[in-house]
């Protein structure tokens, strides 16, 4: 986390870094510490929904959210 210091007034703020909207199959795979393969698993059997573009898969933020609170 880091801080925004008002030129004006002084003011000192934190300021947390914006919350992700897409991860990678990757990203998915270390947040939950199994292999890119389970989460590609759990894509096909539609426990996950991902979306693809060309050739590259991201899977949403939201679907994480659903996949977590379903489990």
């Amino acid at each position: 986390m880091s801080t925004y210091t008002c030129p004006k007034c002084g003011n000192v703020e934190s300021i947390r870094p914006a919350a992700k909207l897409f991860y990678t199959m990757n990203e998915v795979a270390d947040l939950f510490e199994v292999c890119r393969m389970t989460i590609h698993r759990e894509i096909k059997r539609g426990n996950i929904k991902a979306i693809k573009f060309g050739k590259v898969v991201r899977i949403p933020a939201q679907s994480l959210k659903k996949y977590l609170a379903a489990t």
